[in-house]
């Protein structure tokens, strides 16, 4: 069961069930899952233009009894998502996380009273339409064990993902990926969504030191945190801006379509920790004010909208 139908749910479920598996797509909305079942999923990407039929429903209760329950929804939703699944509670199934930020995981590694997983997405993708989702590359993704679950369970659920084409690690621990995605997504995020570019088009020459810098940041705060991302994690950002060189970062897309974004659940989250442990990030502060900015404007303007309708 996924549940979640934006960029990174549609693709999954729709490469799940091209590779044999029993999928279930769960909505938000019923026109969505109306429209899902009339059209199925189209997907975009390398491989051409292609079409998956898995089954779609509006409410959860009708896939109780689920093996795997995989949530791609955003992070500030996880805790009303697990409300939502209290009725499969009475057999638990096994949760796998797939999501950006801390406080999700955090979130449901308490409230799941089954086995969670994390599963730190390494590939990229946009949804054109509440259909269609354009696919934009990938790099590894990570699959690691939260809470009453093992590292078997990381073993079964990468198998599955690599069965469908994502190319997937099982590893015991998971949160030194958590704190490397959210490295990565602390320097890419921010600036695509600031400057209107694709993730390939940070890598020019005169915004690649601001993507640098924002990494840096990110990564001082990790290790401060003791989740140290390892390596030179200025370069590993660039090189996923470049495997997913075409796609636009989740951040873009929910300004540009009007939605919320993740700004607290990505930049929020680790100005927190660097507040906390007296870490300087200058360059993020002052990337998170422009962009708070720019989501209230956009708040206001809605608001407005709706005031002004008859």
């Amino acid at each position: 069961m996924v549940v979640g139908a934006g960029a990174l749910g549609l693709s999954l479920a729709a490469r799940l069930w091209r590779a044999g598996a029993a999928t279930v797509v769960v909505t938000r909305t019923g026109w969505q899952a109306d429209l899902l079942r009339a059209a199925g999923i189209t997907v975009e990407g390398d491989a051409g233009r292609w079409r998956a039929w898995p089954e779609v429903v509006a409410d959860a209760a009708v896939a109780a009894g689920a093996p795997w329950v995989l949530v791609t929804v955003k992070s500030g939703a996880t805790e009303t998502v697990l409300e939502r699944l209290d009725r499969l509670r009475a057999a638990p199934a096994r949760l796998g996380l797939v999501q950006n930020g801390l406080d999700g995981f955090k979130t449901a590694a308490d409230r799941w009273p089954g086995p969670v997983l994390a599963v730190v997405a390494g590939w990229g993708a946009r949804r054109r339409n509440p259909v269609t989702v354009q696919e934009g590359g990938q790099a590894e993704t990570t699959v690691g064990p939260l809470a009453r679950a093992d590292r078997a369970l990381a073993e079964t659920l990468a198998c599955q993902l690599g069965r469908a084409g994502i190319v997937a690690r099982a590893v015991a621990d998971p949160w030194p990926a958590i704190w490397r995605k959210l490295c990565v997504n602390a320097a890419i995020n921010p600036l695509g969504a600031l400057l209107g570019r694709t993730n390939g088009e940070l890598l020019a020459d005169r915004v690649r030191p601001l993507l640098r810098r924002l990494a840096a940041e990110a990564a001082a705060v990790a290790g401060a945190a003791g989740y140290g991302p390892g390596g030179d994690i200025e370069a590993y950002v660039e090189s996923v801006a470049a495997a997913t060189s075409r796609n636009r970062c989740s951040m873009l897309q929910d300004l540009e379509a009007g939605r919320p974004t993740e700004l607290e659940a990505i930049l929020g989250a680790v100005l927190r920790a660097a507040r906390e442990r007296g870490v300087a990030t200058p360059t993020m502060a002052r990337a998170y004010a422009l962009l708070r900015r720019r989501v209230d404007r956009g708040r206001k303007g809605k608001q407005r909208g709706r005031s002004g309708r008859t």
